[in-house]
């Protein structure tokens, strides 16, 4: 999937930007393995990216902070190796909303499944459990609301435009929370600080969803450290979305 990944990115994205954009593609390889190493080596030399080895598994979290910190952009995004793109104004559409309104520190857009369903379409609160969900998750791509553009505060690390503005006064991921959440409090945070968080649904990509999570083992130690992330993130958390709900910001 990540060569996929990467082809899109160099056939779409790349071919359709103006000549005087620069892309920096940088790789994390979480864990250590040496058939898989060699395979990004390979990947790496043929779509020109840059790559950085953790010597063990390390998570989510502390992996996307390795590539943050090396990373020069103007406009950091963060990409699972599951997203694919297809549509030629990605780039354009997410570019011009920045440039639109310079108070947005932080973008997300429409994911969709390769069956044609909504995946991500922006956040949902849900008061029962004080937390935030997928909005529109299982609906047609085509569902009026979720090709909207609106101010939102949170939505999905799986595509995660930050602007380095906002990099530079907030900082990394935090990295108590190891492979959930952390990029959910990192949008709260940016809002927090006063940046304006934006759900751009004019831009979608495809995403397959943990399918590369599916080949990893020990998945019930996994499984752990996910409810770890998310009881941090609901006692750090829920009683400010509350809060925010109750004042119609979600």
């Amino acid at each position: 999937m990540l060569e996929q990944c990467l082809s899109s990115i160099r056939n779409v994205c790349m071919a359709q930007a103006p000549q005087d954009i620069k892309f920096e593609i940088i790789i994390v390889q979480d864990g250590k393995s040496d058939a898989i190493a060699q395979r990004l080596k390979e990947l790496c030399t043929r779509y020109h990216c840059m790559l950085l080895q953790a010597n063990r598994s390390v998570g989510y979290t502390y992996a996307v902070n390795m590539g943050l910190r090396k990373a020069a952009g103007d406009l950091l995004v963060l990409l699972n190796d599951d997203i694919c793109f297809e549509q030629k104004e990605w780039l354009d559409y997410i570019i011009k909303a920045f440039q639109l309104h310079p108070q947005v520190g932080i973008m997300g857009c429409r994911l969709i499944y390769p069956d044609r369903r909504i995946q991500h379409g922006g956040m949902t609160y849900i008061g029962g459990l004080q937390l935030l969900a997928h909005k529109y998750w299982g609906c047609q791509e085509n569902e009026p609301g979720a090709q909207k553009v609106v101010r939102t505060v949170a939505v999905t690390g799986a595509m995660l435009a930050i602007k380095r503005e906002v990099y530079n006064q907030i900082g990394p991921l935090n990295e108590n929370f190891v492979i959930m959440c952390s990029d959910t409090d990192y949008c709260l945070t940016a809002h927090k600080k006063g940046w304006f968080v934006l759900y751009n649904g004019r831009a979608y990509a495809i995403h397959r969803e943990s399918q590369t999570r599916i080949l990893i083992p020990k998945q019930s130690k996994l499984n752990k450290i996910e409810l770890n992330d998310k009881v941090l993130f609901y006692r750090k958390w829920s009683s400010e979305l509350k809060q925010m709900h109750m004042q119609g910001i979600i």
